[in-house]
């Protein structure tokens, strides 16, 4: 067994070269997990005793603005605004990098449903802007309309 050779890294549950270039930017993480019925958004930091989260969401709280399903594009990019919005009225920072762990990722997919929900809520997460979905993929079939109602029930939401 090599030195470097850790339980998770057998598992295949960490990425430690990845997870060290996450901590070495010093700044809050936004850890994102897409389950088989929900997402999980948490705001991460770190410090020498380990991982401090400082704010969790779950997408099935949108249950209370409407929305069926808790793990669609249209899911993602609420839970996404919710959560940062959250971030900004607790005053946790607006500076933040994205953490997706060892999860596959789809340009324009889910996991970057969430990541646009975040950056329209007003934090600042360094991205490029071809891995967003567009609007039209987020709303996939509901109008704009729809949307608007969503966000501004969404605002209101106290978690």
């Amino acid at each position: 067994m090599k030195p470097y050779d850790y339980r998770r890294r057998r598992e295949l549950k960490t990425n430690y070269e990845k997870r060290f270039a996450l901590l070495k930017s010093k700044m809050p993480r936004i850890v994102v997990r897409l389950t088989n019925t929900r997402f999980i958004l948490q705001q991460v930091i770190h410090n020498e005793k380990g991982d401090l989260v400082k704010l969790t969401l779950g997408s099935e709280i949108l249950k209370t603005v409407g929305l069926k399903s808790y793990k669609s594009k249209l899911a993602g990019y609420l839970a996404g605004y919710g959560f940062g919005k959250q971030i900004i009225a607790k005053k946790l920072g607006k500076d933040c990098v994205l953490d997706l762990g060892l999860q596959k990722v789809h340009s324009k997919g889910k996991l970057f449903s969430v990541l646009k929900g975040l950056i329209d809520a007003g934090l600042a997460i360094a991205h490029s802007e071809e891995i967003l979905p567009t609007k039209e993929m987020i709303l996939n079939g509901k109008s704009e309309k729809d949307l608007a109602e969503y966000l501004k029930k969404v605002e209101g939401l106290k978690f």
